[in-house]
């Protein structure tokens, strides 16, 4: 449950080993065709260090690609913000066109708390 002012508040208990973990956002964009970045900005936090790699997910007509950000989000005790971005056209595995397309979120693969107070997607 998240309290007020609070995007999404997660409390994983996690009972057995695992590959991977996400959190997986719908993202309305199959055309980037004549755009120049793609990219988010959060802010969140988490009792201890957690660190949660962010990848834009393509569908396509063989599955899908995936297309991680440089930087990985580090939360930690005090509310933090974290922006990232893709350049366009200059990223092997983030095709101009897809089917579909999601933010994933990898999660820890082991038991965490995570607080996202704000989670915006920007297109230029």
């Amino acid at each position: 449950m998240s309290d007020a002012g609070t995007l999404l508040k997660l409390d994983a208990k996690v009972r057995s080993d695992g590959d991977w973990m996400g959190l997986h956002i719908h993202l309305p964009v199959g055309d980037l065709q004549g755009q120049m970045t793609l990219g988010f900005a959060c802010k969140g936090s988490a009792p201890s260090y957690t660190m949660v790699s962010p990848c834009i997910r393509s569908g396509t007509d063989e599955g899908f690609r995936d297309c991680f950000f440089e930087k990985h989000i580090l939360f930690h005790d005090e509310s933090t913000t974290h922006i990232d971005a893709l350049a366009i056209g200059h990223q092997d595995d983030l095709p101009l066109f897809a089917k579909w397309r999601q933010i994933v979120l990898f999660l820890p693969v082991e038991s965490f708390e995570l607080t996202l107070e704000d989670f915006r997607v920007f297109l230029a």
